[in-house]
């Protein structure tokens, strides 16, 4: 029979025991917390972005439903809109660019100055106006076909609009024995106009699948916030495993040296 005095041996021991147990726990929660803040509570390291995310009064026209939650403020949204260009982009570098392809391309760049929600699809990329850019994005197939029937008549030089121009002092320039075509005959299709023409920045997915907008109700839920938590989700799902094991390991170490101090003291 284990007596009193052992008994309470023991109460000590299990209570040690667990409370190392729940400090492993709050370890990995914590660690956890700041992957998940770093993928989803963070803008684009880009010259006009903010640092973080956050509530703009006002965001002039097509920027305007990422108001609630901005990366970009009521200037910028502003000023990429009446600029004569932007980062000395000429969209119209083989002919005058339409309307409707005009409106889905500052409709891009509002997503590119003002989304919250690329965190988890950001890599690093050393360029004057950038540190970081995002890769891979999944963009829903009927923002892709809207965008594609705007502009599938207007004409380009290049298939990659981020690598494939000669830059000037005055701007992007069409490249020496390049030709102009439209954008149909550049591209071929939706899908790959979508995924191309911004160096691979999205990825084309049906929408019954998670998958970005570039246009929402403002009013409402952004729905991209929802498609960011899930990818952050997967991502610290995968990585943890490896970090866990090594702040564990660490704990333990911790854990061990004190039991080997404290155990016999209980006993």
């Amino acid at each position: 029979m284990i007596n009193s005095s052992s008994q309470g041996r023991l109460y000590k021991v299990v209570l040690f025991s667990s409370i190392c147990l729940c400090a492993i726990q709050l370890a990995t929660c914590h660690i956890a917390d700041i992957y998940l803040d770093n993928l989803l509570n963070r803008c684009l390291d880009g010259r006009h972005h903010k640092t973080k995310p956050g509530p703009e009064a006002d965001l002039f026209k097509q920027c305007s439903p990422w108001k609630d939650r901005a990366c970009c403020t009521e200037k910028i949204a502003k000023d990429l809109h009446l600029g004569e260009t932007w980062y000395r982009f000429n969209y119209s570098h083989c002919a005058p660019m339409s309307e409707q392809c005009e409106k889905f391309q500052r409709q891009d760049l509002c997503f590119y100055e003002c989304s919250p929600n690329v965190g988890p699809w950001l890599i690093p990329q050393a360029k004057t106006i950038r540190k970081e850019y995002f890769v891979g994005v999944p963009f829903c197939a009927s923002e892709c076909n809207a965008w594609w029937d705007a502009c599938k008549d207007d004409y380009t030089c290049v298939e990659d609009w981020g690598s494939g121009f000669k830059w000037t002092k005055s701007g992007n320039q069409c490249p020496e024995n390049s030709t102009c075509q439209t954008f149909k005959k550049m591209y071929g299709s939706a899908k790959n106009m979508c995924e191309k023409i911004w160096s691979d920045s999205f990825q084309v997915k049906p929408d019954n699948e998670p998958c970005m907008r570039l246009w929402f109700d403002g009013n409402g839920t952004n729905p991209n916030e929802k498609v960011a938590q899930l990818k952050a989700a997967e991502i610290i799902s995968a990585s943890l495993g490896g970090t866990t094991r090594f702040a564990v390991h660490n704990i333990l170490i911790v854990i061990f040296t004190l039991s080997s101090l404290i155990v016999p003291m209980l006993l």
